[in-house]
């Protein structure tokens, strides 16, 4: 009898396979009963696609992070700390925060935020064991630097000084999970405080990439379950943004109750500034 493909193989169909489940059916329906070589081109193509949508729905459970940072003390000794990152907590507070701000989100974030947490396990690992970073931005892709700062200033003063909104560029095109610290300070964290009086130039070889758009959603969210304000006593570079060949700056003035956004040249430094650590993953 010829091998008929199964029905959510075929383009015209309205009844793709939508839950973990119709897809683990229809998974073990095309091993039983279709050759894969002899499926036309067309059929490839739209299975193809339902596995890619396969992978966000049926991916293992997203296990906390957990590694040992080796905090170097003034004494020159160091001490182990052992930091864990949860990710549906962090969804959870995320979903909360951005529908709090009217910030739209895709309907499968979940699902997209889980997919880049398991692919780079072994990487985040590392990365909180090299530079003690103890919490996550969840940043959904497309976002426009506008419609971030409109709605994550709401409600305290944002000026910019030497550079507009509009000349800024940065790419933050992909969903992503961003890797930071939680100190409020540069100064509160030895890997922080490690980066005073160096240029953009030299983080911007070494793979740092922060924008403005995520520190805009770091700053807020930090204020709104705190009511304070992250860096208040030294300029952060924020090396993924540039406007024209400067690169992005920021802190926030307690005295003017203002978040102070500004641009330097990428090989000035400053024993008043230095850079906001963060590793990005797509």
């Amino acid at each position: 009898m010829k091998n008929e493909a199964p029905h959510f193989l075929h383009t015209e169909t309205p009844n793709a396979p939508e839950t973990k489940e119709e897809f683990r059916t229809a998974i073990k329906t095309l091993e039983a009963g279709r050759d894969l070589g002899k499926i036309p081109t067309d059929e490839l193509r739209t299975l193809n696609e339902l596995y890619e949508k396969l992978a966000r729905l049926v991916s293992p459970e997203a296990e906390p992070l957990s590694a040992t940072y080796h905090r170097p003390e003034k004494d020159g000794t160091t001490k182990p700390e052992v930091i864990t990152l949860d990710l549906e907590s962090s969804v959870s507070s995320f979903t909360s925060f951005y529908q709090t701000h009217n910030l739209d989100l895709p309907p499968d974030f979940k699902e997209r935020m889980e997919d880049i947490w398991n692919r780079n396990r072994s990487a985040m690992e590392q990365a909180i064991a090299e530079k003690g970073f103890d919490t996550i931005l969840l940043v959904p892709g497309g976002t426009s630097l506008p419609d971030v700062h409109k709605k994550m200033t709401e409600g305290y003063n944002a000026t910019y000084e030497g550079v507009t909104i509009s000349s800024i560029t940065e790419d933050t095109t992909h969903d992503r999970i961003i890797l930071l610290h939680s100190s409020p300070e540069l100064t509160d964290h030895p890997e922080l405080e490690k980066t005073l009086n160096k240029s953009a130039k030299g983080f911007i070889a070494q793979g740092e990439r922060l924008t403005l758009t995520e520190y805009l959603i770091l700053q807020r969210k930090f204020f709104d379950e705190t009511g304070k304000h992250l860096d208040e006593t030294k300029w952060t570079w924020i090396p993924g943004s540039k406007s024209d060949a400067l690169v992005v700056l920021a802190l926030w003035l307690p005295d003017e109750g203002r978040l102070d956004v500004d641009a330097a040249d990428a090989s000035a430094s400053n024993p008043r500034g230095g850079c906001r650590l963060s590793r990005c993953f797509v």
